[in-house]
């Protein structure tokens, strides 16, 4: 899920939408028109003043526009880096207002984006008792699985730009951190879709992406290996 831009008290709009993913039936349900890929919606605030108008598609991203009612005319200064004022605070905080409840009445909660993810965690909760745990305030979407005899982790789970893994293209990826001895690690770097850890020691992790260049068996391979690995070591 990726919002809008905005000024500095925008930004942090991008946390109503952590963990989302549009459901369309709750959109249309809600109101939303859907028209070429996208949910739309205009809201009424601060006593018919302004119009806030609400694009979600079907990705998930959401954008939104402010127009004054009367001259029908954008109201820039909501999105504007360093615009300040009583005024302006309370536009964007009527579009925050909007945007929570969109948020909580017409998103499903999602920890993991990615169905590779997804059926992961459920993989090594079923298989290794391992639940997610988020560990780190600045980096909320990073989840590490433990093994529970001796508390170490054998899988980190995060949520890393393509371009500080050095993949083509925008945008983000999900990805899992395994440990294996340095010799397997090294074996697992000449693999599509296997990378050097991310953020981790490189001699003894590596990282996989889970946008299913990997098949789900092979992954699920690795994860017991690396919770096997783990498990026999002592705390």
């Amino acid at each position: 899920m990726t919002l809008c831009e905005g000024g500095p008290a925008m930004m942090e709009l991008e946390s109503i939408f952590r963990h989302k993913s549009p459901n369309g039936e709750k959109l249309i349900s809600n109101g939303f028109i859907y028209s070429k890929g996208a949910y739309s919606k205009t809201f009424a605030v601060l006593c018919g003043q302004f119009h806030v108008r609400v694009r979600v598609s079907e990705k998930g991203n959401v954008d939104f526009r402010v127009y004054e009612a009367e001259s029908g005319e954008e109201y820039i200064l909501v999105r504007v880096p360093g615009a300040e004022g009583s005024f302006v605070g309370k536009v964007r905080g009527a579009c925050e207002e909007v945007l929570t409840g969109v948020s909580e009445g017409c998103f499903d909660t999602v920890l993991f984006k990615a169905r590779q993810t997804r059926a992961l965690v459920g993989f090594m909760q079923e298989n290794c008792g391992a639940q997610p745990e988020f560990l780190w305030k600045r980096y909320p979407d990073y989840a590490a699985f433990r093994v529970k005899e001796n508390g170490k982790w054998f899988a980190v789970i995060m949520h890393v730009s393509r371009s500080r893994l050095g993949l083509p293209g925008p945008g983000s990826v999900e990805v899992i951190n395994l440990k294996d001895t340095p010799q397997e690690v090294k074996k697992r770097l000449e693999t599509d879709g296997f990378l050097r850890a991310y953020h981790m020691d490189g001699k003894n992790w590596y990282t996989v992406c889970l946008n299913d260049t990997v098949e789900d068996r092979q992954i699920e391979a690795l994860v017991s290996r690396s919770y096997a690995l783990v498990r026999s070591k002592r705390r």
